[in-house]
Order: C-alpha cells, then structure tokens, then sequence
C-alpha cells in the first residue's frame, strides 16, 4: 500500500485553499497591520486588498492613471480619505471613470476633481460627503444622485455652473446634513430645495447666492450667515418643528424678513441677527422703533403690563413713573439709552404674543402683497395722504400764526406812557412792536 503526499505552498495564492487561509488569518488583524503586508509580499498585494476598509493618504498625489489603478484594486473600500497639500500643479480627476462600490464616507481636500458628480454608478453607498479647497481651477458642475447620503459638506468650493446645485440636494432624498462655507458659483440660479429629511442647512459666505427657497419640514436650522446678495428667502411648509435662522451680516429683503417674522416655524423670536434698525423698522412698517410709543403702540394698561419689567428706559415723552416730562417740546421723543437689537426682538415677539396686528399694509405682521403692483399703489396712495396731512397742518399753523399775531397787535399801545408806545429794552422786541404799531396807524393823505 503506498501513501501519496501533497504539499501546497502558502505562498501560492492562486489556490483558493491558500487565498482562503491568508484571508482567515489576516482577518484577526488590525488593519494598519493588513497594510503594511501589502508592501512585505507580492502574493499579499495580490489577494489582501478586497479587505482593505479604510484608507487614509496624504502622498504621493494621485495621476488619473494612477487613481483608476488603485480604485479597481480596492473594491471593498468603506471609507477613503485623501487630504494633499496645495498644488496649483495637481491633477484634475475625473470620477465618472471609477467605481467604488462599498464606499460610504469619502473626503476630499485639496484633491481636484473635474466635476462633482457622485452617483449610483460610481458611488452607489455613499453616506458622507466632504469637499474642501478643491483645486485652482473651478469644478464644472453639480451632478449628485445619491439614495443613502446623509451628510455633504463644502468649503472653498467654486463651481462654474450652479444649475446642478439645487436638483443634486433633491435627489439626495436621504440627506440630513448639509454645511458649507464659501461655496461660490450657486447663484447663477434660482434654488428651489426639496429636502424632505434635512435638519440642518448651512450656506455660510455663499456671496453670490441670492434666491432660495426651501421645502424642508423637518428643518431645524438654517445659517445664511454673510450672504450677502442672498434677496429672496422662503421657507415651506408652515407646519413641522421650529426653525431657528441665522442672518448675521447676511442682506436679506424685507419682504423675505415679514416672511419669517410672521412664519408659524419662525417668528420673530427665532431670527438671529437682524438687529440693525432699519430691518427692524422694515418690518415694522412706517412706524420707527425708538419713537413707537409716540403712535400709541405702547399706550394702555395692557402694553403696560407686557412692557413694564422691560429695562428701555424713558419712552413716549413719560419717564419711568409714567409722569409727564417737564418741557411739552420733547413730549413723544425717546429719552431712555439706545435700544439693541435683541432688545427689540424680544419687545416685538411681545407684540406678536399680544396679538398686535400693526396698522393695515404694514408691520412684521402684514401680509405680502402677491402683485408688486399694488405696493406701488399703496406706497402712492400712502404718499398722497402725507402730502394731504402736511397741507392740513400747514394750514393750521398759517391760521394760529394769523391769531397770534392779531393778539399781539391788541396790545400794543396799552401802555401808562402818554405817547401811547410801550417801553421795550431788546432792540429787535422795539422792531417788531414798531412794525405792529405802523400796521395800526390810520393812513396819511398826501399834499
């Protein structure tokens, strides 16, 4: 009876016996450890990479050549991170020609890259996205299409045509998380969001975005801090949780402004950052914050008792007892410290508490005029009834001057000197009573 032998060779890695057995080894492993054996043997370069789920490089920068090279070889790659330094002289790659299908987090800085265009084809499990400082020359375009994204993040990003932006956010259906600073080249378009998911929205210094609006009912917070061209602001639906704004430094209209300050999800309590006085008066209509109690806003025991416990000082010509002042001539003048911002957004969530509706057309609590028409018109009529005011009020003081001067001539000439005109020491007070005293002089005839 004869035995037969057979001896295999570990380093014989086309058997899948001896692949199997070096996977179930290196699978007890540290990664860095499964890393450092693909530089140790040909044949571990040859079966290891499949197990490779992270990888973190720094160099060499990668050549299209290169990069399509070592995507094929590691297809089980989770997450991949690439962070190069500041070259002018890097590479542009193109990620329509790779395809990493395990892959759920990438970033991506200082790596520049063709086009952001991320989709079921090349990335289908993606879940996080960063891209910084992507490159000297801008990206072409936005081309996302992404079911399981749920974070995407920006910085010093510059992209040609913005277009892609807003349909790229919508067919991430999944993304809970969007931030980004200076991402410029999005407001070449209007950005009509839909982002059914979203908690939190962030364009920090997008400067040249200017028209947005957002379909987000689950929204939390939304930064539009610096925007600075950023007009047009709204937000859909009315109902879900609050939303909490941030407009620090950022020019919104004051439309978008009466649009928020009045929205269920807002309100005046949640904007941040519009502390300067002419948004405020904005949304106020025609009535200026620190002179509101001269137009019976603050008036009444009810106003009273919402304001009493509010440390603005003296208000509406009444110092803090509620006497009169003492000179009638700043009667209804604001005579308390300067009002801050925060102040007065706290005194208008008041009013809005209270139920303050403000005069017809105006205030933060106004509706929007859908035709900008009839704005003009109401500015016009509004316009033509100051005009008519002014005429009136000129009228009176023409009539009361009339009266007055009348009383004053009366009295001229009662006086206990004989010569009939009273003793004056101002030489100006003489002039006018001389004036008077001819007005009254029966006329001369002449020879």
């Amino acid at each position: 009876m004869s035995s037969m032998s057979t001896t295999l060779s570990l380093a014989d890695v086309s058997s899948d016996t001896i692949a199997a057995l070096w996977y179930k080894i290196f699978s007890h492993l540290p990664g860095q450890e499964v890393a450092r054996s693909l530089v140790v043997c040909k044949a571990f370069l040859q079966i290891l990479p499949p197990m490779i789920r992270t990888i973190s490089c720094s160099s060499p920068a990668f050549t299209q050549h290169s990069f399509e090279a070592f995507c094929n070889r590691y297809q089980g790659l989770a997450s991949l991170d690439i962070e190069l330094e500041y070259d002018e002289g890097l590479d542009i790659l193109d990620w329509t020609k790779v395809s990493l299908p395990c892959l759920r987090d990438l970033n991506l800085s200082c790596c520049p890259i063709k086009s952001i265009e991320f989709n079921q084809s090349n990335t289908p499990s993606l879940e996080s996205l960063s891209i910084s400082n992507q490159g000297p020359e801008d990206a072409a375009e936005f081309k996302l299409d992404l079911p399981h994204l749920t974070s995407l993040s920006f910085e010093f990003t510059h992209v040609k045509d913005g277009s892609g932006f807003a349909p790229s956010l919508s067919a991430c259906p999944k993304l809970h998380q969007f931030s980004s600073y200076k991402l410029w080249g999005i407001g070449d378009s209007q950005q009509r969001l839909y982002l059914p998911e979203c908690t939190s929205l962030g364009l920090y210094r997008s400067d040249d975005l200017d028209w947005l609006e957002v379909d987000a009912p689950n929204l939390l917070s939304l930064n539009l801090q610096a925007c600075y061209s950023c007009e047009h602001v709204r937000l859909f639906p009315k109902e879900g949780p609050p939303v909490e704004v941030n407009f620090v430094n950022a020019n919104i209209g004051q439309k978008s402004l009466k649009h928020l300050a009045r929205h269920p999800r807002v309100g005046l309590e949640r904007m941040h950052g519009i502390d300067d006085e002419e948004d405020i008066g904005g949304m106020l209509g025609d009535y200026p914050a620190p002179n509101m109690a001269g137009h019976g806003m603050m008036g009444g025991p009810h106003m009273a008792e919402l304001f009493g416990n509010m440390p603005w000082g003296q208000h509406g010509g009444h110092n803090a007892n509620g006497d009169s002042d003492e000179e009638e001539e700043h009667a209804g003048e604001w005579e308390g410290p300067e009002i801050d911002g925060a102040a007065m957004m706290q005194m208008l969530a008041l009013l809005q508490q209270a139920g303050y509706a403000g005069p017809p057309g105006h205030g933060a609590f106004a509706e929007d005029d859908e035709d900008g028409e009839e704005d003009e018109e109401e500015e016009e009529d509004e316009e033509e009834d100051e005009d008519e005011e002014e005429e009136d009020d000129e009228d009176e003081g023409t009539e009361d001057s009339e009266e007055d001067t009348g009383d004053e001539m009366d009295g001229v000439g009662e006086s206990d000197d004989d010569s009939g005109w009273e003793t004056v020491n101002d030489p100006d007070e003489a002039a006018e009573l001389t004036l008077s005293n001819d007005q009254h002089q029966d006329p001369q005839p002449t020879a």
